[in-house]
């Protein structure tokens, strides 16, 4: 049985919000996600987030897979 999240919007902000500072640190200029068709709620706290330009390529059309490219340069 698949588990019932009270709030996906809130989850993915808050995934969100603990990888970017993580990747900064590491000193990434982008950061890559792999996005399957479920996981369209990350999508949405990228675009909350305002990186503005995210970059998604289809890497799997079987599976519905994209490749999401966020830019983690602080925009002007």
């Amino acid at each position: 049985m698949t588990p019932v999240l009270p709030d996906r919007d809130e989850l993915a902000d808050a995934l969100l919000a603990a990888a970017v500072p993580h990747a900064r640190r590491a000193g990434f200029a982008e950061l890559v996600v792999k996005l399957n068709s479920a996981e369209v709620a990350l999508l949405g706290a990228v675009r909350r987030a305002g990186f503005g330009r995210e970059q998604l390529s289809r890497i799997n059309a079987w599976f519905q897979a994209h490749r999401l490219t966020m830019n983690l340069k602080k925009q002007r």
